[in-house]
């Protein structure tokens, strides 16, 4: 009797321990589903993935390409602006030499300063009127100096001592009024000088 008691129990215990099994399994299941239920998934066609890439690739290539056209272009446009350029300076040099060479004909890009305004004629130093001093200089060298640099800018330029002075005076003119004489200080001032009009009385 004690042995099919003790079988009975057993079977007992078994059938226990199978259905903690059961659901020890059965937990477990739900936990993995829980877990690849909150995973991202891509529930897309592979070709239409492939297809996504493959136009994302596609994109890049295009905006490569167009930024080295741009540049490209830019680099065109920079190389035919600096060639006109060399070529219409050359064409000025051939002009120039060959217009030289030739006896009796000006070139057509001249050097040389032409006033702008035509300077009234200066009268006699021995007369009065009004002057435009250009400087007041100790040594008298210094003064011829800037004398012989307004002369070769045909301004009728002098240089005059007053008295005991110590300065020799650099002063162009004498202009018989005072418009004449401004005219004059106007170009002395478009070559950098800053001249004071003054009026002349002679010694």
């Amino acid at each position: 009797m004690s042995r099919i008691f003790d079988a009975l129990k057993q079977a007992e215990l078994a059938s226990q321990s199978r259905s903690r099994l059961a659901e020890t399994r059965k937990k477990s299941a739900l936990t993995v589903f829980v877990l690849h239920a909150t995973d991202p998934v891509d529930y897309r066609e592979p070709e239409a993935r492939a297809n996504e890439g493959s136009s994302r690739r596609g994109t890049s290539h295009y905006l490569i390409w167009f930024f080295l056209g741009v540049l490209l272009i830019s680099a065109a446009v920079f190389f035919l602006r600096h060639s006109a350029r060399a070529l219409g300076d050359n064409r000025r040099a051939i002009a120039n030499t060959a217009a030289e060479k030739a006896p009796g004909i000006i070139p057509p890009v001249s050097t040389v300063e032409q006033p702008t305004v035509a300077l009234p004629a200066a009268l006699s130093s021995n007369l009065p009127g009004f002057v435009l001093q250009v400087a007041a200089m100790k040594h008298e060298e210094n003064a011829d100096a800037l004398s012989g640099t307004l002369h070769q800018k045909n301004f009728p330029v002098f240089v005059f001592k007053r008295g005991a002075g110590p300065f020799y005076l650099v002063a162009v003119g004498v202009y018989g009024d005072a418009d004449s004489a401004l005219r004059v200080k106007d170009e002395l001032e478009k070559q950098g000088f800053k001249p004071i009009l003054r009026r002349w009385l002679p010694e």
